[in-house]
This record gives structure tokens, C-alpha cells and sequence, in this order.
């Protein structure tokens, strides 16, 4: 099950997959709220987009998924994206692929073994957003119940 928390005017969205239902059909709805997010960061000109993406359960993106969801980031300007996975396979995976196809200038990509190393990151790279994300991250777990 996807769920998520988005503060338009901060450009942040924590999105949390769960173990419930997650399949292809939960990614496609990440790609709309990354779309939705990459409009307002056009709008929004010369903000940092933060984005969250916490994986508790479930099976990777298919690949029409994995290309909609780089096509979708491809279309921020400037963001902050942090992969939150207890799995470590996966943080290596994803870190792996970051190594690879480095990011554009305006982008940071991270991997984290837990929410909170997650939320200290935010934290670290400007002050407040880290208190932000830690309600996204809470939004977004109340609509999982």
C-alpha cells in the first residue's frame, strides 16, 4: 500500500510503501505524487524539493514504473531524495545504481538504514526540514491505518 505525506508550499513528500497490497499499481500512484511534486518545484523557482522515500514491504517497481519514476525526478529541478529500507541489499542496490548514473547539479541522493538517520539528514542540510519531515513521515503513517 502506498501512502504519503506532502507539504505543497515545502515541496516535501514522505511516501511510505507497506507490506499491505504493494505491487505495481502503488507505484503508479508514487509516480503521480512525484509528477505533482515536480510541477510545483518548476512553479516554485530556485527551491530544493525533499523527498522520502520509506520501503517497509513489498516488491520492487516493475521497470514501466522505474522508468516513469526516473522520468518523474528527471522533471525537478532541485531536490533531495533520501531511500529508507531496513533491507541492506536493497540500500546497497540502490546506492549502487546513484554510483552509476550520478545525479544532476541540485540533486542529492542518499540511502538509510532507518527513518531517523533519514529525518538527521534533512535536518543537517537545512535546518527545519527535518521537524517537517518527521510530520510527513506521521501523515503518512496515519493514512496507512
Amino acid at each position: 500500500m502506498f501512502c504519503s505525506g506532502y507539504d505543497k508550499e515545502a515541496l516535501s513528500l514522505v511516501a511510505i510503501m507497506t507490506d499491505k497490497e504493494s505491487g505495481p499499481a502503488e507505484y503508479g500512484k508514487l509516480v503521480v505524487a512525484m509528477q505533482a511534486l515536480g510541477e510545483e518545484a518548476r512553479a516554485q523557482e530556485g527551491m530544493v524539493a525533499n523527498i522520502m522515500m520509506v520501503v517497509e514491504g513489498g516488491g520492487p517497481p516493475d521497470a514501466k514504473h522505474r522508468r516513469a519514476l526516473a522520468d518523474a525526478s528527471d522533471r525537478i529541478p532541485a531536490f533531495r531524495f533520501s531511500f529508507v529500507t531496513r533491507l541492506a541489499v536493497a540500500r546497497a542496490i540502490t546506492a549502487a545504481i546513484h554510483w552509476l548514473s550520478p545525479a544532476h547539479e541540485g540533486v542529492e541522493r542518499v540511502t538509510h538504514a532507518n527513518t531517523e538517520d533519514s529525518i538527521a539528514w534533512f535536518e543537517q542540510r537545512s535546518p527545519g526540514t527535518g521537524t517537517l519531515m518527521r510530520a510527513l513521515l506521521a501523515r503518512a503513517r496515519r493514512a496507512a491505518t
